[in-house]
């Protein structure tokens, strides 16, 4: 190796001795009190092979000064001398070097010794012999920790002592393996000296699993010189906690979840078992007691109730040091509760009513007491049946054989449309898709059934007995059933027999309260209840559907907002409407979002007829609610057809009529899905309009003109109609006239003719008043009748005969 050899030096008298050359690398450490005292060393300098250095070489002893200075003392080898081949002194002229060490070199090499200076001097006697020895192998001091963690990084650190002139001629490097990792790596030079060594560091990150580190040193010179130490072990433990996750399932919307929602609780580690623990605290309960995983095993869990919950969670390792992560707390909404919806229907409306199928459908209002009735009671309804079938139920109270409960149903013969309470019929035929407002009354043991307001059958019936049925409407006897199909609205139920005015009243709009024990009005709209208006007999729906009437002009809105408690309402509501026309066929879509508030969907319903609206509203979680109406559309008005009763005379398109004939208005209501005619209204020559209610005459003589119009209960109106009567009660007036012979000339009465006297009668129906003309003349000859305008007595014999004669006009 190339060495610089130091500058300054000291030359002392070499004795040579003959001696066994020892490897001895020789480093002195100068300790004594007097520190002018001379340190002799003498001995032999030998190769790394133990032969001796050639003369001539240099053999330098280097002192550190305190301040880091050095002292430089030189000697030659001298193999003449006996029993050595080198021997010089060494001291410490500035006395300040107490303890400080001394490095010796032959020629550029370092050697091995080591000794000490002491008080008074070292080796003043020249008793002892201090063989120098090449030392060119690198020495390697090993200051790398012996602990380290896992995951971590970790440094190498290392001096090399070699008298090299820098570092740049070392190469230094750490084979190791830990765990899954390994490495070959070159250390870097970090400082240092080649008095103190050089000092070399590499940094590497431990594998994440605990266990040995392995390494080995290796240095190498640039003259081929090497060395090695190791292998060395480094203990590494896991000072890593576990990491723990939380994941959210569906249904979630940010923090918001549902009690169906899982929350995944995962954990990783890098190399121990471990175990998750967690708590959560919900408004019921506060805080649950901490709950610990299995070992390895993620944990998925629910909650249990709505609103805020908190969960807090961590894991813990089985390593030595029981690593336990970071506690977690995490804060969710827990939000069941589907939105709430609602239909509006604007005007022009008819109410709700429900459509039974006719297949299954039937409300069951229950079986209270109050419904327990057995005399003098009434059950009132309006229908509307779209078909007629045997004993269809409409208020029953006679679900199994032999329980004798009461009634009201369509007939049990045929025609079956008629109105049947237990076997006591109605007269009158219904007509389908027709409105019709039906009463039973029973008083002392009489039926008395009711139509429209007028009676329309009486009789007796068994004896109704007290049951544990309950109370139907749309179905009679439900073991074996008898379905209504139709509408059914208003239904009443009185613990008292009505009176007939107490029932024009109620058909005229005008309720009965008196006695009154229940009252369904159908009027929700939507849902699953039937709620008694009267008392609390409220009935649950089974299929039976709400349907409103209205107009293609009728506004329809849909409203729907998120339910709940706050803060844990997610807000958000998607909300669909589809419309199915039963009349086409065809399916008609609208859809909104808001993020909060109150979604809403406005529309009208352009077709006519029958209409089912499904809405549904879901919030970001998927809660869901749903609901359904049906509507009817109707926008055609009724028609009403005037019929003229007798007498009535009709001549080139004039109507003549009297004061005793009667004008009847009938209307029927127009469409397909008639919602039923309200009011018929008529005047008479621009007078006031008057509602009809029955047939009507007119009194006043001459020309009168009759105006109509009818309306459903939608508004839909009629044109007005109209039409031009003659008011005709005036008789005709004859005149006789006698030809001749006659005698006397006058007067006609008692005088005296021949059989070939020509009578002539002349009729006149007052032509200024617009009267019905004149029909026939008729006259008779001693009682018997003719007709004609004119006769003679030709063949009726002398004598006196009595004539009698008049006219009729075409009223009669």
């Amino acid at each position: 190796m190339n060495r610089k050899k130091p500058t300054k030096a000291i030359y002392i008298m070499l004795i040579i001795f003959i001696l066994i050359i020892l490897n001895i690398m020789f480093t002195v450490t100068i300790r004594g009190e007097d520190t002018s005292a001379w340190h002799r060393f003498k001995g032999y300098a030998t190769d790394n092979t133990l032969k001796p250095i050639r003369d001539g070489v240099v053999i330098t002893a280097i002192v550190v000064n305190v301040n880091g200075s050095t002292e430089t003392y030189t000697t030659t080898v001298n193999n003449s001398l006996t029993g050595k081949n080198y021997d010089f002194y060494v001291e410490d002229p500035d006395a300040d070097n107490n303890g400080r060490p001394i490095y010796f070199y032959i020629g550029n090499e370092n050697t091995s010794q080591s000794v000490n200076f002491t008080t008074g001097g070292l080796n003043v006697n020249w008793s002892t012999y201090y063989n120098l020895t090449i030392d060119d192998i690198p020495k390697i001091i090993d200051n790398t920790p012996i602990n380290g963690t896992t995951g971590d990084p970790f440094t190498f650190n290392i001096t090399i002592t070699e008298y090299v002139d820098s570092a740049d001629e070392l190469t230094v490097k750490v084979n190791w393996t830990h765990g899954s990792l390994s490495g070959n790596d070159t250390m870097i030079p970090t400082g240092g000296s080649n008095v103190n060594g050089f000092y070399f560091e590499t940094t590497i990150t431990l594998d994440d699993c605990e266990s040995t580190l392995n390494y080995t040193i290796y240095v190498n010179d640039t003259s081929g010189n090497h060395n090695s130490s190791g292998p060395h072990d480094v203990a590494v433990i896991d000072n890593d906690p576990p990491q723990t996750t939380l994941e959210l399932g569906s249904p979630r919307y940010n923090n918001f979840v549902t009690t169906s929602t899982p929350i995944y609780l995962n954990a990783t580690d890098n190399c121990n078992d471990w175990f998750i623990h967690y708590r959560i605290w919900n408004v019921t309960s506060g805080w649950s007691p901490w709950h610990v995983g299995n070992k390895n095993t993620n944990i998925t869990i629910t909650f249990t109730e709505e609103c805020t919950h908190y969960i807090e969670y961590y894991a813990n390792d089985t390593s030595i040091l029981n690593n336990t992560g970071t506690t977690h707390n995490t804060t969710f909404y827990v939000d069941d509760t589907p939105p709430i919806s609602s239909i509006g229907i604007g005007n022009p409306k008819n109410g709700y009513s429900l459509y039974f199928d006719g297949s299954n459908d039937y409300v069951d209002c229950g079986n209270d007491s109050s419904l327990d009735l057995t005399d003098n009671f009434t059950i009132e309804a309006w229908i509307n049946p779209y078909s007629f079938s045997f004993d269809a139920g409409i208020v029953s109270k006679y679900q199994e054989l032999g329980h004798k409960g009461y009634v009201l149903r369509l007939a049990n013969a045929e025609p079956y449309n008629r109105i049947n309470f237990r076997g006591v019929l109605g007269s009158t035929l219904l007509q389908a898709k027709k409105w019709y407002h039906v009463v039973a009354v029973v008083k002392n043991g009489i039926a008395y059934l009711y139509l429209n307001g007028t009676l329309d059958g009486s009789g007796s019936f068994g004896d109704i007995v007290v049951n544990e049925d309950i109370l139907t409407i749309g179905v009679d006897y439900l073991q074996s059933p008898r379905y209504f199909h139709g509408l059914i609205d208003d239904v009443r139920i009185y613990n008292k027999p009505l009176t007939q005015a107490e029932i024009l009243s109620n058909y005229l709009g005008n309720v009965v309260t008196d006695g009154l024990v229940s009252w369904w009005k159908f009027n929700e709209g939507t849902g699953n209840t039937a709620y008694d208006s009267a008392d609390n007999n409220n009935g649950t729906i089974h299929g039976a559907t709400h349907i409103s009437y209205l107009t293609s002009s009728t506004p329809i809105w849909i409203n729907a907002t998120d339910n709940g408690t706050s803060p844990c309402i997610v807000g958000s509501v998607d909300l669909n409407v589809s419309i199915y026309s039963f009349q086409t066929g065809n399916w008609t879509y609208y859809e909104t979002h808001v993020d909060n508030g109150t979604a809403s969907i406005n529309f009208t319903i352009p077709e006519e007829c029958r209409h089912w609206i499904n809405i549904t509203a879901t919030d970001d979680l998927g809660n869901s609610v749903y609901q359904n109406t049906t509507v009817h559309v109707d926008n055609t008005p009724p028609t009403t057809t005037m019929t003229i009763g007798s007498p009535k005379y009709v001549s080139g398109g004039d109507t003549y009529i009297t004061s005793s004939t009667s004008i009847t208005l009938s209307a029927v209501d127009g469409g397909l899905c008639m919602v039923g005619v309200n009011h018929t209204y008529y005047r008479i020559n621009g007078s006031s309009w008057v509602e009809y209610t029955s047939p009507f005459t007119i009194s006043d003589g001459g020309s009168h003109t009759i105006e109509w119009y009818s309306v459903d209960y939608l508004g839909n109106m009629e044109s007005i109609r109209s039409y031009t009567v003659y008011v005709d009660n005036t008789p005709p007036t004859t005149t006789l006239s006698v030809g001749s012979p006659r005698y006397p000339s006058t007067p006609y009465d008692g005088c005296n003719v021949t059989s070939l006297t020509l009578f002539t009668l002349s009729a006149s129906d007052n032509p200024a008043a617009h009267n019905s003309s004149i029909a026939f003349t008729w006259y008779t000859i001693d009682g018997d009748y003719y007709t004609g305008t004119s006769f003679t007595l030709s063949g009726y014999g002398e004598g006196s005969h009595t004539i009698t004669y008049g006219s009729q006009d075409n009223l009669g």
